[in-house]
């Protein structure tokens, strides 16, 4: 701001002109008024100018501090925040380890039922395989069975149909024997 100063001579001579009323008498004219009017708006204009000046660089202190404290305050926030994190990164880490942890032993249990499960199904393999060997011996004796019993009806027809030539071979003789027997009595 400007200082404003109302009429009145320059400070030296202000000052060469209050040396010059000290040696005067005093007497209230003009020219003795116009000095002590010009110190008064002076020193008022110096006196409005320091409080401005005090104000202006309260002012500025107040924002000086504040953005101090803003920084202080984000750098206090930053380090909390990144304190914050690397507790939640530790604890994540460890529950990850954990985790891992878990599922290694899950993965190994699992591995263990899977093997006990393929011995399992090796014996019922093998077993399955035993159980098919037997029914193909008796499969075969079957069919070893059917083709004797085949054979036997086989020859129990040849037997039947030779018993039964000889039947009526062997009533073919008792008829003319009888028919003899019959024709040599009378």
């Amino acid at each position: 701001m400007k200082p404003t100063t109302n009429a009145g001579p320059p400070a030296s001579s202000t000052s060469a002109s209050s040396a010059t009323s000290a040696t005067r008498p005093a007497t209230v004219s003009s020219a003795a008024a116009r000095p002590a009017m010009g110190n008064i708006d002076y020193r008022a204009n110096v006196e409005r100018q320091s409080r401005e000046q005090k104000s202006v660089g309260n002012l500025l202190a107040y924002f000086v501090y504040g953005l101090i404290a803003v920084i202080v305050l984000g750098g206090g926030l930053a380090i909390y925040g990144s304190v914050i994190i690397f507790d939640k990164l530790h604890d994540q880490s460890a529950t990850l380890s954990d985790l891992d942890a878990k599922y290694a032993l899950k993965v190994n249990a699992l591995n263990t039922q899977v093997s006990a499960t393929q011995d399992t199904l090796t014996q019922a393999q093998a077993q399955i395989a035993r159980q098919q060997d037997l029914i193909n011996k008796q499969q075969e004796d079957l069919n070893r069975l059917l083709a004797a019993l085949n054979d036997d009806a086989n020859a129990i027809k040849s037997e039947k149909l030779v018993r039964t030539q000889e039947t009526a071979a062997l009533r073919a003789r008792v008829r003319d024997l009888e028919y003899k027997t019959t024709t040599q009595k009378f």
